[in-house]
């Protein structure tokens, strides 16, 4: 049985898709590394907006138009120049038809394949946790020191150690 594209609105079940903006600034390797990621670990619906800064570069083409056969974009922007103004006018232009949950990718992130995908690992905090206004993609407990391991140094400072050492942070919280 062949999977259901997650990228293509058939494949959406009725779900929203989550808006997922890629800005490509003409390395086709990492961007070749990131697509892969994106199609490989997204199960959930998708949509992909590729903003796509001028390079002439025939490699970062093939890149595109491979991903593209696959379906995986559902519009791809090409700007006529290289620059930043590009990407932050493409994304604020399509902004407002996003959906109620988008993500904002550059062209050299991968996604790392867990037992969730990774849009219903995110969409969930930001649904647990509407105040908050933009999260990383990632959230690792080893970044948590247990507060029994507090240097001996805070304990003059222990408002700065428990700062420094992320122990009032909210996101210990997401993780499950």
């Amino acid at each position: 049985m062949q999977k259901t594209n997650p990228f293509q609105p058939a494949g959406w079940c009725g779900r929203e898709p989550c808006t997922i903006f890629m800005a490509s600034w003409s390395r086709p390797i990492y961007l070749w590394v990131a697509l892969d990621a994106l199609w490989r670990a997204t199960t959930s619906p998708a949509r992909v907006i590729l903003l796509d800064n001028h390079a002439p570069d025939a490699v970062k083409e093939q890149v595109i138009a491979g991903f593209e056969r696959r379906g995986l974009f559902s519009d791809i922007v090409r700007f006529p120049d290289n620059a930043f103004a590009n990407i932050a006018r493409g994304y604020a232009d399509r902004l407002p038809d996003s959906g109620r949950f988008h993500v904002f990718m550059e062209s050299d992130a991968a996604i790392i394949e867990g037992e969730r995908c990774w849009i219903d690992v995110l969409t969930g905090i930001m649904e647990a946790h509407p105040r908050i206004g933009m999260l990383g993609s990632l959230v690792d407990v080893r970044d948590f020191v247990p507060e029994n391991d507090l240097p001996s140094e805070f304990a003059t400072d222990a408002p700065r150690g428990r700062f420094l050492s992320k122990m009032d942070s909210p996101e210990r919280g997401f993780v499950d």
